[in-house]
Formats: structure tokens, sequence, C-alpha cells
């Protein structure tokens, strides 16, 4: 059985997808069990992202139009492991986390406010300067997104994403892994009445598991292709 609480980041998750999406003034359809790309995403985001189990059929389908209608492959996020896939379709698998509310804003650590800090904070988190803007500005306007950073010698060394939905808080995009507890710390005292969730892997999840996440599911992310020959989808 699903644990309810992989299925609450599981739709926190497609919150963040939508004010992402919202903010690139790109096309979406959310329907009750998934969400579904209508233009191309932006990178490092799917194609679909399952919200609820119990719909593999549906989400096949509907995987199936992607492909037809799109010429790279199509990145799907099989938020509780549900599809059929081959080892190569596989990108990585995850784990939906869950954490008490708890933990204090961590010194050092401040909101972005501004679309210069919102630049700089960008930079750090892809590791290279970039043209191509992931969170555009007027996803600053969002009240219930909050991009924080730690910053030292005016330089952004560390950060996270907090997303707000009606029931949890969300953590995203920490860099580097090392700083996963205060980024854990921002979540929480952006939403202090909330519980945090989020998925993570590999390092980032050791060091979620050790600030006081608990693993409540698993979740693959899938790539299938369209028969194109074209780069592949992260």
């Amino acid at each position: 059985m699903t644990d309810n609480r992989a299925i609450m980041a599981a739709g926190n998750n497609a919150d963040l997808y939508e004010a992402v999406f919202a903010a690139h003034g790109l096309r979406y359809e959310r329907q009750p069990y998934a969400f579904i790309a209508i233009d191309p995403p932006p990178p490092f985001y799917a194609h679909l992202t399952v919200l609820r189990p119990g719909h593999a059929d549906a989400v096949r389908e509907r995987t199936e139009q992607l492909r037809q209608r799109f010429d790279d492959p199509i990145g799907v996020k099989d938020s509780f492991c549900e599809l059929d896939a081959t080892e190569e379709s596989v990108l990585f698998s995850a784990a939906w986390l869950w954490r008490k509310k708890a933990a204090t804003m961590p010194g050092g650590w401040k909101r972005i406010e501004t679309e210069e800090a919102l630049g700089t904070w960008e930079t750090a988190w892809r590791g290279a300067p970039s043209d191509e803007r992931q969170f555009p500005e007027t996803m600053l306007n969002d009240a219930a997104i909050g991009f924080f950073g730690s910053w030292r010698d005016g330089r952004i060394v560390a950060g996270c994403i907090a997303n707000i939905s009606g029931d949890c808080v969300g953590l995203s995009n920490v860099f580097p892994d090392e700083a996963f507890a205060d980024a854990a710390g921002c979540a929480a005292a952006f939403a202090p009445t909330l519980p945090v969730v989020g998925y993570e892997r590999g390092a980032a999840l050791d060091k979620a598991t050790a600030s006081g996440f608990e693993i409540v599911g698993r979740l693959r992310v899938l790539a299938f292709d369209t028969g194109t020959k074209k780069s592949g989808h992260k």
C-alpha cells in the first residue's frame, strides 16, 4: 500500500512544476493522476509526472500520445514505480522523503529577493554562468516559492528552493549535498507549521536521512524513445 506521505510529496512536486511552467509561459495539463506537459518542458523537467498510484494504464496511454507528439525522448516520473520499464529506460531511481516540521532558519542563509541575486543563485546552482534562465525572475513574486542561499564573502556557496502546498512544504534543488541539513531548516522556517517533503538520490539521499528525513516511497525517472534520433532527456 502506498504511503499517503509519498502522494503528498508527489503533489507538492507537481505544484513546483506548475510554477516553473507558468514562469516560462509553457502550457501544461494537470489531471488527478498526472501532470502532463503540452509544450516541451524546461531542462531537468519530465513530460509527465505521476501524481497518484493505480493509474498505470492511463499513464501508458498518455505517454504514448506524448511520444507521438514530441521528437525528443519523453521523460516520465514514475512516482510509485508502477510502469513497465527496461533497464535502459531508467534514468535514475530515488526516494520520496518526509520530515516533521522542525528546525529554525540557519545562520548565514537568507531568502533571495532580487533579480540580480536570483541570477547569482542560479549560477551557483548550475556551477557555471548560462544565458538560459531555468528560474525566471517572475518566480520571486510567488509567495509560495522561496529561493534561499548561504552567502560567504559576497558569493552564494549553498542554496535550495522551498515551495508551499496546502499540506506540506517541498525542498528541492539543494546544493551542495553537504548543505542538506541547513537547506531543510530553510524549508521548515519558510512554512513553520507544515512537514517538509521532497525526493533525493545518491549522496543527497544519505544527507537527507542523516538530517531527520524518513523515506516514505520510491520513484524512478524514465525516458521513452520516440524513434527520432536526437539528444536525450534528463
